[in-house]
């Protein structure tokens, strides 16, 4: 054998050998074990804003955190539990607690006893016992419309905090768990802008999901759409306030507040709105009832949220007539409902129509069409049911338009302004034709 390939060999191993025995010194060296020794770690419980701001009411308290418990839970194991007795409502609190180093998860309930949540989700947390933030997240919460008594029931929260990395040194960083209240806030202004004062007897809020959400919130979801649970999304309700007898003097506001769940207009009603209506009577004892459909931009109510719906009465009453020519042989009639500020044309086959407005003081007169005018501003859905579309007829005032076989729905937009001892006042309504 050559003696000069076996030296040259020998030298190459021990030049990897060395190589090696550097590299474990240095791999030993950079990766010292963690101290197991809990330490001080530091976090912020808070509850969000409400999406809507408003003056402070007697509700404000119990809509504040008054109590807290937090679990802390490591490799599916409940390893703390933190638990703050009621010391008065706080919308953020700061604390520490002593944590082996690692990764966390931190599940946060406020205004939620542990009795509460067990009889409601079976959920319970013992010091040692398996738990999962997945497991929480899989639980839905049964949230009753107008269950919750504005300034007496506390508004339950729930919030989490996934991956909270606790090192074995000490850091100044500050956890935060936010925690969002699971109810929705209704505030509805009623002010009276009518000539006499009224009593208002009756509020409706429709219509609503009905059912369980879940337990956690989505914390991308929030302030937009939300997720109703599938076995919600079948069962809507409406929210009822009877007995009122609230005396409105004339330009007074008064305000009424409950709270909800959280709802999807697209899933309750086919126009994708929610509406009020409003019971009152007059001082002269007649009675009355009207129909308001809540703003476009409110198409869903969200957890959390802080909805202002004001709602101002006046002596106009706005109504739509509909003259229609079916060919002979069709349907001679046409199917006419109202929701709130929506009017509902149902037609089962084709023809011309005519749909003019009308409009009357609150004694019933009704006003020549010189003291209003309105106009289309927008037309959309299905328009090619349309053999002529809808368009305001400049001579006799009113909407005409043809309809053809095909079915579908068309929404006009019409704005109206109605002039009473000169002072203009504006409408919007929406007409919503159904071709069958």
């Amino acid at each position: 054998m050559n003696t000069q390939y076996i030296k040259q060999l020998y030298t190459l191993l021990l030049i990897l050998g060395a190589v090696w025995i550097l590299s474990s010194c240095s791999r030993e060296s950079n990766s010292a074990p963690v101290d197991p020794t809990p330490v001080s770690a530091n976090f912020r419980l808070a509850a969000p804003s409400t999406v809507a701001t408003a003056s402070p009411d007697e509700t404000r308290d119990t809509e504040l955190i008054n109590s807290w418990w937090i679990v802390f839970i490591k490799d599916n194991k409940v390893i703390e539990i933190l638990d703050r007795t009621s010391t008065g409502p706080v919308e953020q609190e700061y604390f520490n607690v002593n944590l082996e180093p690692g990764t966390y998860d931190g599940i946060a309930y406020a205004n939620i006893t542990r009795e509460e949540l067990a009889q409601k989700t079976s959920l319970s947390y013992a010091l040692g016992s398996t738990a999962s933030l997945s497991q929480a997240m899989s639980k839905s919460w049964d949230m009753a419309n107008n269950s919750i008594t504005p300034g007496t029931d506390l508004i339950p929260m729930t919030g989490y905090l996934s991956g909270v990395v606790i090192s074995d040194r000490k850091e100044s960083v500050t956890h935060s768990i936010e925690v969002v209240r699971m109810a929705a806030k209704v505030e509805i202004q009623i002010t009276n802008a009518a000539k006499k004062a009224l009593t208002l007897n009756n509020i409706t809020l429709g219509v609503l999901n009905k059912g369980a959400i879940s337990l956690m919130p989505d914390y991308k979801k929030l302030e937009n759409r939300p997720d109703i649970l599938e076995e919600a999304q079948n069962s809507v309700e409406s929210v009822n306030i009877d007995h009122l007898e609230q005396n409105i003097a004339i330009g007074s506001t008064y305000k009424n507040i409950f709270y909800v769940r959280e709802s999807d207009a697209s899933i309750t009603h086919p126009t994708g709105r929610f509406y009020i209506t409003l019971k009152f009577t007059r001082a002269d004892g007649a009675e009355a009832e009207q129909h308001y459909a809540v703003t476009d931009e409110l198409q869903w109510i969200q957890r959390n949220d802080h909805i202002v719906i004001p709602v101002t009465i006046t002596d106009l009453v706005l109504d739509w007539n509909v003259i229609f020519y079916p060919p002979i042989g069709g349907y001679p009639a046409v199917a006419k409902r109202t929701e709130g500020d929506d009017n509902f044309f149902t037609f089962g086959t084709q023809g011309k129509f005519a749909i003019r407005p009308i409009v009357r003081l609150e004694d019933g007169t009704t006003l020549p069409p010189a003291s209003y005018d309105f106009t289309i501003t927008s037309t959309e859905g299905n328009t090619e049911i349309f053999t002529k579309l809808p368009s305001k007829d400049s001579l006799t005032g009113e909407i005409t338009g043809e309809l053809n076989t095909n079915t579908g729905t068309a929404v006009l937009t019409c704005t109206i302004t109605v002039t009473i001892d000169n002072e203009p006042q504006t409408r919007v309504r929406k007409i919503y034709i159904i071709r069958d």
